[in-house]
Parts: structure tokens; sequence; C-alpha cells
């Protein structure tokens, strides 16, 4: 009742059943329609009259209308007999179209219910499986988490391995064998008999305490066998200790005792060749004072032959002077007596006689003949010769040319110094006491060309001529050295107290150098003059000498000498 209040207050006052509609309007309808269902047959004459849905509502037994709505739809049913055969046509339509839907769904629902029945097949399986697998995991979930429990006792197990064989102890490696064979058992136990979980829980925890107090056991074993090698390394690293201790100590012993021999037999050498350099000093002197004094003698005698040569030269000359009158008188008086004069043999003679008597003056000492003439040539020629040159007696001669060139150079400066305005140079280029005091040098001897170059060295204390003339205490000495490769100096050294030292080699410095031979110097004869090697070795070195040496040579500067020789060499 309240629906079709309902109904009513929504617009749809008119209301008839379908079995009256059905009733009222069959005498209109052909046979194939009259077979219809009422319902169905209000519904399709409904849609052939072109009424919209709005207009009209179907009940369970009845249809509503609006109003005025069933008056239209009375109407057309009463129209032209042309009309109602449209409208029955178009019935007619609407329930072909009405059951082909009806056809296209009942399909649609048809494969639907398939689709719904296969699904719900599907899911059917999807339960029964997971039903058995949470059956599956409810019976076997306790064995293989008990088995996972177990299995991680495998590293305690490897880690007892590990420590027994560290150990290296049979007792205790059957010990861990047994507790792995125990712990397979378990294993296959759990595998293949039926436990309740508490059971296997039970005895996981026998078998973890057993393995955690086993591990622990062979812990503290191997705690305490390290702890005891610990000890007996430390002791046998002490042991080793006190061995390298001895041993470093003997070898110190050993070292110091070399050292010690090795300085004693550096002393007696140096004290060796000190002698002998003094020795050898005192040889040269003995053999300068005896070529002096047989020069001097051979000079007396010279001197007193020329003084009886002149003496009897002058003789002849006085027996010729009285020849030459009593020939010139006997002239005259032949010459009054118209008479000739002949030459007596005993006046041929005594001319004869003056004639040869006449000796040709020799000099106080003779030269040896030159073989080489280098006047003429130039300072570069000399150079190169002395730095390239094979022939022993032409590099002996350049020698000596080329300082004979210095020591006229140094002359002329020296004279004509007092006339230039030039301030005095810092440094000589030798000790006063060796410029000054230098004595005559002695005959020169020709060397044989296997002889070898003697190298001496020399350190001759000097004191600058500024400071002479001031206070003697404020007076400061410095060290002259100079190391003579044959005759003539290769390398100079001045060391000042207050000053830079002072490096000169042979070749890039010969203007400031010694140009005096060794012999000329005298420092052979100088006491405590001459040095070792390396004492002057260390002096140049210590200064820098061997680099300026090395710049000098690689500059091409440094005439070929010992030291040249020796610093390339290595």
């Amino acid at each position: 009742m309240v629906s079709v209040l309902n109904l009513m207050q929504g617009g749809f006052p008119s209301r008839a059943s379908f079995h009256d509609l059905y009733e009222m309007y069959k005498r209109y309808m052909p046979q194939n329609l009259l077979r219809l269902d009422p319902r169905l047959f209000c519904k399709a004459l409904f849609h052939a009259l072109g009424l919209s849905d709005q207009d009209y509502r179907f009940g369970v037994t009845k249809v509503f209308f609006r109003s005025g709505k069933f008056y239209e739809f009375d109407q057309m049913m009463k129209s032209d007999p042309e009309n109602l055969r449209v409208l029955i046509k178009k019935v007619h339509r609407w329930l072909i179209c009405a059951r082909w839907k009806k056809a296209q769904w009942g399909t649609l629902m048809v494969l639907k219910l398939k689709n719904k029945i296969l699904y719900r097949r599907r899911a059917l399986l999807k339960m029964q499986s997971t039903i058995r697998m949470f059956l599956a995991v409810r019976r076997h979930r306790p064995r293989y988490r008990a088995l996972r429990q177990v299995q991680t006792l495998y590293s305690e197990i490897v880690k007892m391995e590990d420590v027994a064989k560290q150990m290296k102890d049979d007792k205790v490696s059957k010990q861990v064998k047994s507790i792995r064979t125990s712990l397979d058992d378990l294993i296959r136990g759990i595998k293949t008999t039926v436990m309740k979980r508490q059971q296997m829980d039970k005895l996981y925890i026998d078998m973890a305490n057993k393995v955690t107090k086993q591990l622990k056991e062979l812990m503290s074993k191997k705690k305490a066998k390290e702890a005891e090698q610990i000890r007996l390394k430390k002791l046998q690293e002490e042991m080793e200790r006190e061995k390298k201790k001895r041993e470093e100590e003997e070898r110190k012993r050993k070292a110091e005792e070399e050292e010690r021999e090795k300085k004693k037999k550096e002393e007696a050498e140096a004290k060796k060749k000190k002698e002998e350099i003094e020795k050898r000093r005192k040889e040269e002197e003995a053999m300068n004072l005896k070529a002096l004094r047989e020069e001097r003698k051979k000079l007396e005698e010279e001197k007193k032959k020329i003084f009886e040569e002149k003496k009897l030269l002058e003789d002849l000359r006085k027996k010729q002077e009285q020849e030459r009158l009593d020939f010139e008188m006997a002239q005259r008086l032949s010459q009054e007596s118209n008479s000739q004069v002949t030459v007596t043999e005993e006046v041929a003679q005594v001319r004869e006689e003056v004639a040869t008597a006449i000796p040709a003056r020799t000099p106080l000492v003779q030269r040896s003949d030159k073989t080489y003439d280098l006047s003429k040539w130039k300072y570069a020629e000399l150079r190169d010769t002395i730095n390239t040159c094979n022939d022993v007696d032409l590099l002996s001669a350049c020698r000596e040319e080329f300082h004979r060139r210095l020591k006229v150079y140094q002359k002329w400066k020296s004279k004509n110094k007092k006339n230039t305005a030039e301030p005095e140079p810092t440094t000589a280029r030798a000790p006063e006491a060796i410029q000054n005091a230098s004595p005559p040098p002695p005959l020169p001897q020709k060397k044989k060309p296997g002889d070898k170059m003697a190298q001496r060295y020399f350190r001759v204390p000097f004191m600058r001529p500024s400071d002479k003339s001031g206070d003697p205490t404020l007076r400061k000495k410095g060290m002259w050295y100079a190391h003579f490769d044959g005759e003539f100096i290769a390398r100079q050294m001045e060391l000042h107290p207050d000053k830079v030292p002072v490096l000169l080699v042979a070749g890039k410095d010969d203007l400031q150098m010694c140009e005096l031979s060794l012999l000329e110097t005298g420092l052979t004869n100088k006491k405590n003059a001459e040095i070792l090697e390396k004492e002057f070795e260390y002096e140049w070195d210590k200064h820098g000498g061997t680099n300026y040496l090395l710049i000098a040579i690689n500059n091409k500067q440094a005439r070929q000498t010992y030291a040249t020789n020796k610093l390339q060499g290595k």
C-alpha cells in the first residue's frame, strides 16, 4: 500500500491491471500477438506506441500512468485500422529485437556461468593445495626447524676441528670426531623418525650444550698452549737477543781491533811516507848541493882555463907584436939598403901559433841544442798541444816555453806595476818566501820517454802584505797549497782565515798561478813543506775543489794533468 501511495505521489495517478488491458485491446491484435503474456503484451504495446519510460511504471500486476497518458494511449489504440497495422508491425519488431537481445544476454550469462564455474574450480584446487600445505607445514615445520638449528652446530664443529688441528692432539681429535658422529646421528634421526617438537628441542639443547662445553674446553686448552708457546717464544727471543748482543759486542771488539790495526798501519804508512819524503828531500838537497858544487868546480876550472888561455894569448900577441915590429924594422932597413926581407920559418911558425891559439869562447853553462823552435807559436797552440800531445819531448818543450812566457809576463807586470794606478791584487801567485828566495835552478835533466810524472804536494804558511805593517797581534796567517804535476804546478789553493778559499787549476787560471817550476821554488829543500796526497786531497775536497775542477773540465778550460785524468777515470 505504501508503494502505491509513493507512485501516486510521484505523478502516476492512473492505473490499470495487465489482464484488463489485455482483455480491452486483444480484439485489435492479430492472432500471433494474442498468445503473449499480458505483462509482455503491455510492454511490447507501450514500446510500439512510442511511450516514454517516464510516462508509465510497471508494477507486479498493474501498470501506472501519469495524468492524461492513459487517455492518449487509449486514443492511439482506437485510431484507424491503418495506424493499427503499423502499430502491430512495430510490436512484432520489438518482440523480435527483445528476443534476440534475450538470446544474447542468455549466451553471455552462459559464458559468464562457465567462467564462474572454472573460477570456482580453480579456487577449490587452490584451497585444497593450501589446506594440504598447511597440514604438511604443521606436521613438518618442527622437524625442518630442528634440522636448521642442529645444522648451525656444524660451524662450531668446524671451529673445534681447526683448534684440534692447531693443538695436534689425537685425543682431542677423537673427541671432536665423536661429537660430529653424534650430530650426524641426530640429524638422521630427525629426518627418519616421527618426533614431537618438545622432544626435538630437548635433543637440540642437549647437543648444543655438549658442543659448547667441548668447544670451551678446547679453547681453554688452546689458550694454555698458546700462553706456553708465547712464554717459550719470549725465552727464545731473549736468548736470541743475548746471543746477538754478544755477537754485536764481539763484532764491535773485532771492529775496534781492526780499526786500531788499520790506524796503526795508516800511521806507520804515513810515517814511512813522511820519512821517504824527508829522505827524498834530503837526497835531492844533497844531489842539488853536489850538482851545485860540481857546477862551481866546473866554473872554476873553466875560469882558470880561460885565464891561462888569456895569458897564453897575451904572450903570443906580445911575441907577434915584437915580431911585427922586428919585421917592420927589417923592411925599413932593407928599403934603405935596397935589399929584400924574407920571412923565416921561425916567424911563420909564430904567426900560425897566434892564429890557432885563439879558441872560441864558450858560455859558462852550455844548454842542449833545441829540437823544436816554439818562439813563434801562439798561446792557444801551446795549450792545445799540452792537452792533446803524446810526444814526451814536444810536451816538455811546450811546457817549458809556456812557463817561460809566463815568467816574462809576470816580470814585465811587476816591473810596470809602479807606473800604473791599478790597486794591488788581494791574492799573490805564490808566497813571498817562495818568489824571493828561489835558488838558481840546477841543470835540467832530460827524462826518458817511459818515466812517469812525479806528483808532489806542498803546504806553506803565508801572511798577506796588508797585514805586515799592522799590529803583530792582529796579523792573520793563511795556508798556500800546491800540487806539482812533474816540474810545473797543476792545482793551487789559498786558505784565508776570514775570506773565501781561492781555488786555481792549470789551464783556466794560469795567469793567477805560480809560474815557477818545482826546482825554482825551492820547495823540495824547505823543511816540513811537503805533505801527503791524502792531506792535500782532503783540503781540496773540503773547500769544493773537485766541483771546481769538474766544471773546468766540462767547459774544456782545464789542462790535462794527473788530477783531471784521475777525476775523469772515476
